[in-house]
């Protein structure tokens, strides 16, 4: 558990940057499609698995919904509890595992309208979709990517001589396993399949060490940083680098309610 604490919290001030960029093309459908299909509207109460940041309890907050917002990671509750501040509205956090956090107390004292767990390992199997669900009198909603396609990524390891990361996730496989996890809770899984496309610009290095720490999972060593900042800044020749990822995110929704 330190260990996954420490990679999030690590990740954190990432998220931020991401989040002090605004909403993209890919929120504002995400939020339309839960206004649309799952009911959301000002007033809701709604749960926020895995917030990372708070990008979407944020805007939740502000359209007036009261919204409990959890995460594994301190930081990231740090960056969220900020955010939040800012946009004002009701709200609250709460840290820890979802497998693990008690579903007693104010922040769950009343069943949820809506909730909610975007690109989160948090809700991943029977047990955290029985629990998500049992909290909620409404509609529960999941997100994971089931293609992503990085070509900036895949010449930066071609060029450095790296082979593809052994162990990659199969991202088809893992929204099947959601999908199964959502049925097996007696639960009928609807889903719907979004293009999420963006770039991120970044200095070499900054690529170069973002490239690294995603590839290894340790230090890679002076001689293997030194010549991926090399790459990098040829690959980039006079300017910044940009990352463009173009992904396909499957949208898994269920209604709780019989």
């Amino acid at each position: 558990m330190d260990e996954t604490v420490r990679k999030w919290d690590g990740e954190a001030s990432a998220f931020q940057g991401a989040f002090k960029r605004g909403q993209n093309e890919y929120n504002a459908a995400l939020m339309a499609f839960l206004k649309e299909e799952c009911g959301l509207a000002p007033g809701c109460r709604v749960l926020d698995i895995g917030c990372g940041v708070g990008k979407y309890g944020a805007y939740l907050a502000a359209m007036g919904c009261s919204v409990t917002l959890t995460d594994i990671s301190p930081k990231m509750l740090e960056f969220a509890e900020k955010n939040l501040s800012e946009a004002g509205g009701s709200w609250c956090t709460v840290c820890g595992d979802w497998r693990d956090v008690p579903t007693v107390g104010p922040a769950f004292a009343n069943k949820f309208d809506l909730a909610i767990s975007t690109m989160s390992p948090a809700v991943c199997d029977v047990q955290t979709v029985e629990k998500m669900s049992a909290v909620t009198d409404g509609w529960c909603f999941a997100t994971r990517f089931y293609k992503w396609d990085e070509p900036v990524r895949d010449e930066f390891l071609r060029r450095l001589g790296l082979p593809e990361k052994p162990g990659g996730r199969d991202l088809e496989k893992d929204c099947g396993e959601l999908i199964r996890a959502v049925s097996a809770a007696d639960f009928t899984p609807l889903v719907k399949y979004a293009d999420y496309d963006w770039c991120d610009v970044r200095t070499p290095r900054e690529s170069a060490e973002r490239f690294l720490s995603r590839y290894f999972d340790g230090e890679p060593g002076e001689e293997v940083r030194a010549a991926a900042i090399e790459v990098a800044n040829d690959m980039a020749g006079s300017g910044p680098i940009s990352d463009a990822v173009r992904a396909k995110v499957a949208w898994i929704y269920w209604t709780t309610r019989i």
